[in-house]
């Protein structure tokens, strides 16, 4: 299976906007913390996070659906709904 240019630079562009949202994530975690504790500001950033993903995917990285915007974002973040109490529960434990 072959790699075209195009597919290279979408995997790029969806790797930068995994990472914008990692450091959205994790820079209003920080900020959050000291106002909320910690339960709450990881589920907080989480939420900003997420968005961060959703809005540079939908942006930058993937061809338009044709299904509205709030749509797509429930779907997104239904499946992120999940992922949140994993990530609660391993900092938790951690």
């Amino acid at each position: 299976m072959a790699i075209t240019t195009q597919g290279a630079q979408v995997f790029v562009r969806f790797a930068l906007a995994g990472g914008a949202a990692a450091a959205a994530n994790w820079i209003a975690g920080r900020l959050l913390e000291p106002l909320t504790g910690l339960d709450a500001s990881i589920v907080l950033a989480y939420g900003v996070g997420m968005i961060t993903a959703f809005v540079l995917n939908k942006v930058f990285v993937f061809d338009k659906s044709g299904r509205a915007a709030g749509e797509e974002f429930a779907r997104f973040a239904l499946v992120n709904v999940l992922a949140v109490g994993i990530v609660w529960s391993v900092t938790a434990l951690l």
